[in-house]
């Protein structure tokens, strides 16, 4: 960072690169494409996986199995953004999120204690909405502009 030429502070001003892989996702990429392709170091993608396990404190070893791999990028990538492009990439969102509703925590103020200052939680049905539906055309996108270069336009446009 140049020292003499100092950032001012403001909407969309910083020098800090933002982290879109992690060492994690990169391990967990790799165990993937190993357990998906039947080809490279099974052995080592196994290890790959298991490393991620024993860094966050597990202490038990799991094998390399396309459903290991895919509950430990659920796990790892919690909360990271990553989960809904999973399920797009593997053709799963339509069987994962097809007719579920919303639901949201409501906070509710407890009466039974005095004075009433505790809230509980109540997990309920977001009002006035309907289940989420997912199209399985949307797993691909409209190409616009077609007509002259004789591309052909994907399924269901």
């Amino acid at each position: 960072m140049n020292q003499n030429n100092p950032v001012v502070p403001g909407w969309n001003q910083s020098t800090t690169d933002f982290i879109e892989f992690r060492f994690a996702e990169i391990l967990l990429n790799f165990a993937e494409a190993v357990v998906e392709s039947g080809q490279g170091d099974a052995v080592l993608a196994a290890k790959a996986i298991n490393d991620i396990r024993k860094r966050a404190g597990h202490t038990t070893d799991i094998p390399l199995t396309v459903d290991n791999v895919q509950r430990e990028r659920r796990v790892e990538l919690a909360f990271e953004n990553k989960r809904f492009w999973d399920l797009i990439r593997r053709r799963e969102y339509h069987t994962e999120f097809n007719n579920r509703y919303m639901h949201a925590l409501l906070p509710l103020r407890d009466l039974r204690a005095l004075p009433a200052e505790k809230y509980i939680f109540v997990r309920a049905n977001v009002p006035n909405t309907n289940p989420r539906t997912f199209e399985t055309k949307a797993y691909y996108r409209f190409i616009p502009g077609i007509g002259s270069n004789g591309l052909v336009q994907n399924p269901q446009y």
